[in-house]
């Protein structure tokens, strides 16, 4: 089963989750505003989790640095082939898919990400990250879990339309696990769930619950027997409603996001989604693996933009990747790399502001274990996406994480659409879909009343067509437009013209 379905084991993982904690699904519908609540309901987070260390210094490359050809003599990339990225550093060549979305400024690449003194364990690195914590502090909960508890002051008593978070692809518990119950479900192939629950479920029990010391247990599982057929409906019916046309890759990842834009499209109202992919604890033979991760990885991830673009949703979704820990600088005996620490993470989506932040960890100042040195702590990318992608408070981001790491400006308009404030910057958005040959959306941001001029230039600087000229209020402002086969294939530039100054991007028609 491909892309349609998730991998296999969710009986066994609710099963897990029943004799631990409750499970319940708090939601979003029902927030009344708790520390700031969740006001951008309708942003999604896909978090994907590349297990074992990615190495960074292999996927955004100091090429221009010599000494990183020196400390990898065998598995450096060379320059010529690395992807450009500022005229110092790059991507992978593997990566290739994901050059149109940077291009496009939908890509940011935060460098160096960690946490002081990191914990080089696989296990007890995993939990740090999926806790929120610092490698001396053990939280049995998950900062996702927390944050979605706090957005939701009925949780658990509320059960919502949807559930509030899915994971797939792999089965630690931590990550959704919230103070008062499990801030999601664990779910894999959708229409096999749903089988699974119908078979067992047996409706209104007739019987009184005994009283016994199983008693409660008996009651409880009851009750997730009933929120898990409710469940199973809505979660069936979304994988059935919706579809992908984008070019995934043939293997889990591929599948699993494939999953998340089949559901997203079909309907289903959460507004957070896990995926996982391995093989990154690359010790030996690097060049063999690492660089087909990072084309899968990079490839689903453009298929997935694909098709939240293709259904109108690209400015809603976005893609955070995260690992434990990083690689060591230097190259090993066996060409691979060890346990290190810093690593870039990345963020993809239309919605967010693209490109490069944090420095890039030096090579020639490393720390005591010659290991790079941390340049942003990772719970700065978090806090930003509680306060500017989800629209939370910052004491919501401050109690979730246990302190204030601050935030990046990671979101193209800080200031959400449902609330009416005019945006930060004005901006020109790369036009969607392009390439094409016919229609496409042209979309900017105006920070405040405006002249505006639109046009289409071909390469030579001569305006093809004039797509609008005239004045605007500040806000986010939405236009199609077509050639109708009066403008030749090629490359053109789509221009926006303001008191304030010009605004370009690269135009495509097939």
């Amino acid at each position: 089963m491909k892309r349609r379905e998730f991998m296999t084991g969710f009986a066994s993982l609710v099963a897990g989750s029943a004799l631990l904690k409750p499970m319940w699904w708090p939601t979003v519908a029902n927030a009344d505003g708790a520390l700031g609540g969740m006001p951008n309901a309708n942003r999604i987070l896909v978090k994907i989790v590349l297990r074992g260390g990615n190495d960074g210094l292999n996927t955004v490359i100091p090429y221009t640095d010599p000494l990183y050809s020196q400390l990898r003599p065998t598995i450096a990339v060379p320059p010529a082939q690395v992807l450009d990225l500022d005229g110092a550093v790059g991507l992978h060549p593997s990566m290739s898919s994901l050059m149109p979305h940077w291009d496009a400024g939908d890509v940011a690449v935060f460098r160096g990400v960690g946490y002081p003194d990191m914990n080089l364990s696989h296990f007890r690195g995993t939990d740090i990250m999926f806790s929120g914590s610092n490698r001396n502090t053990v939280w049995e909960t998950g900062w996702l879990g927390r944050f979605l508890e706090r957005c939701n002051p009925s949780f658990p008593a509320v059960l919502p339309p949807a559930p509030l978070a899915l994971q797939q692809g792999f089965s630690a518990q931590l990550p959704l696990q919230a103070d008062r119950g499990t801030a999601g479900v664990i779910v894999n192939n959708p229409n096999s769930f749903y089988w699974l629950v119908n078979r067992n479920y047996t409706g209104s029990a007739s019987d009184e619950i005994p009283a016994t010391a199983a008693g409660d247990e008996l009651k409880y599982l009851r009750q997730v027997d009933t929120e898990a057929f409710e469940y199973a409906a809505v979660i069936r019916d979304a994988s059935r409603n919706g579809t992908t046309q984008g070019v995934y890759p043939d293997v889990g990842l591929g599948d699993q996001l494939g999953t998340v834009a089949t559901l997203i499209e079909g309907g289903l109202q959460t507004p957070v989604f896990l995926v996982s992919m391995g093989g990154f604890d690359t010790h030996g033979d690097q060049l063999d693996e690492h660089p087909f991760n990072l084309q899968v990885l990079s490839e689903a991830i453009s298929a997935f933009m694909f098709d939240m673009n293709r259904i109108g949703r690209g400015d809603d979704v976005a893609i955070l990747t995260v690992s434990e820990f990083g690689r060591r600088p230097n190259e090993n005996g066996s060409w691979g790399t060890d346990h290190g620490t810093a690593a870039p993470w990345f963020l993809v989506g239309s919605g967010i502001n693209g490109g490069l932040y944090g420095a890039q960890p030096p090579l020639d100042s490393l720390d005591q274990y010659n290991n790079l040195l941390v340049q942003m702590d990772y719970r700065t990318i978090y806090g930003s996406l509680m306060q500017d992608w989800f629209g939370a408070a910052e004491a919501s981001a401050i109690e979730v994480l246990g302190g204030d790491f601050g935030t990046q400006p990671i979101v193209a308009q800080t200031a959400s659409r449902s609330v009416g404030i005019a945006p930060v910057a004005t901006k020109l958005y790369a036009p969607r879909p392009n390439p094409a040959r016919g229609q496409r959306n042209i979309q900017f941001d105006l920070k405040a009343d405006s002249a505006v001029d639109l046009s289409v230039f071909d390469v030579r600087g001569r305006r093809v067509s004039h797509v609008y000229g005239g004045r605007l209020a500040a806000g986010r402002h939405n236009f199609t437009w077509d050639p109708q086969g009066k403008v030749a294939t090629g490359m053109y530039f789509l221009v926006m013209r303001t008191p304030t100054g010009k605004f370009t991007q690269k135009l495509v028609i097939q």
